[in-house]
């Protein structure tokens, strides 16, 4: 339900790339802790409303992981959105999220349903 299209099996290496650097303090569930934010729902996209795809790339990249941010790697950057983006409910495209900033900077990320 975002304005955005993304492929099934770039969630899938985002989801490897979470589980081997972001559930040790997010939670296999995505739910966070007193500490670690949750990553799905309502507390997600406030965190980020509105944005370009490029901006929660970026976001996330200079942040995360906390002990070592920018050390994932421009293309597990955008396979992590791509997958945190699909478990917050958006369905899935026909082509992947680019690494290219310029396309990156053309989605915009929003929580609310996309009209067809």
């Amino acid at each position: 339900l975002l304005a955005v299209e993304r492929d099934e099996e770039q969630a899938a290496r985002g989801r490897q790339v979470y589980t081997r650097a972001c559930a040790v303090c997010h939670l296999d569930t995505l739910r966070g802790d007193s500490v670690s934010p949750t990553l799905v729902g309502p507390s997600f996209f406030a965190r980020f409303p509105d944005v370009t795809a490029l901006e929660m790339v970026t976001a996330i990249r200079g942040s995360m992981p906390q002990n070592a941010p920018d050390s994932l790697g421009d293309q597990a950057y955008v396979d992590l959105v791509s997958y945190l983006l699909k478990v917050n409910g958006n369905g899935s495209g026909t082509s992947e999220l680019k690494v290219d900033v310029a396309e990156l900077e053309k989605i915009i990320i929003t929580d609310q349903p996309r009209s067809r």
